[in-house]
């Protein structure tokens, strides 16, 4: 038998490639939105791995701006489910703030910053997941 892709995600999640993806109804500081995804969803925040990744997430957003998985300085990124990011060939541009600790925020496809983050600054975020086994 095989299985559509809807079923492969639980109800009220997106299914694209290979993962399921839900995207906030409310805003959130980075680490409320790390917190929501590992305690509410079990899930993390969502990787990037492609520019086609980036801007199907831009759409399922509502093309505003969005938290993705990925914090840390200018030396060492480090993707929500703990793998290093490789963020070469990213536009990352950097707000003002001098911080020690950044979070990346997608202003929009082609423009990601490394933004401050504080309790203060919100924004939507994506959850993302492993499909569910059969």
């Amino acid at each position: 038998v095989v299985s559509s892709h809807s079923n492969l995600c639980p109800e009220g999640w997106t299914f694209y490639r290979r993962r399921c993806h839900i995207v906030s109804s409310s805003v959130a500081s980075w680490a409320s939105a790390d917190r929501t995804c590992s305690l509410l969803f079990n899930s993390s925040l969502s990787i990037v791995r492609s520019k086609k990744d980036i801007s199907w997430m831009w759409r399922f957003a509502g093309k505003k701006s969005f938290w993705i998985g990925g914090s840390g300085d200018q030396d060492h990124w480090m993707w929500a489910d703990r793998h290093t990011a490789r963020l070469s060939g990213v536009p990352l541009g950097r707000d003002d703030a001098d911080i020690s600790s950044d979070c990346v925020l997608v202003e929009n496809p082609r423009r990601w910053i490394s933004t401050n983050c504080s309790a203060e600054t919100q924004h939507s975020f994506i959850c993302s997941s492993e499909t569910v086994p059969h």
